[in-house]
């Protein structure tokens, strides 16, 4: 909790992606849904938006191998596998 001495008396600021601050965290809905760049998800959302997706499936076939490169250069690899309905 942020302290509102006489010595420190500004309100804290929203936080954004360059600076500290205060944020408000994402509901389940607002997790699953992905509507907002305004809030901020939890593990708790996360689990939910996933559970949300899940599918019953069987994996079958030859993976996919996948690259993403974030904004500072650095990829990443995810390996993906067809599904059997």
């Amino acid at each position: 909790m942020h302290n509102m001495s006489p010595f420190n008396s500004k309100p804290p600021s929203s936080a954004n992606e360059g600076e500290g601050g205060i944020v408000e965290l994402a509901t389940d809905t607002e997790t699953i849904e992905g509507t907002s760049t305004e809030v901020v998800t939890t593990p708790a959302n996360i689990e939910a938006k996933v559970g949300a997706s899940v599918v019953d499936t069987t994996l079958s076939g030859t993976p996919k191998v996948f690259r993403i490169k974030d904004n500072a250069g650095t990829n990443y690899y995810f390996k993906a596998y067809p599904t059997k309905v």
